[in-house]
């Protein structure tokens, strides 16, 4: 990665590397994004100022 942006596989791989080592299975990369957009929500954001970030 020299200037720019990691490839989707390696993403993908480290991820699952990740749980792998953690003992955790069944949650998707994806997952993430939705976690992180209910805690700015319950944390009082707007939900247009979430779907900005």
């Amino acid at each position: 990665m020299r200037g720019g942006s990691p490839h989707q596989n390696t993403i993908g791989y480290r991820w699952r590397t990740i749980l792998q080592r953690a003992g955790v299975a069944g949650v998707r990369y994806h997952d993430l994004r939705h976690f992180y957009a209910s805690g700015l929500i319950a944390s009082g954001f707007d939900v247009v100022a979430v779907q900005r970030a």
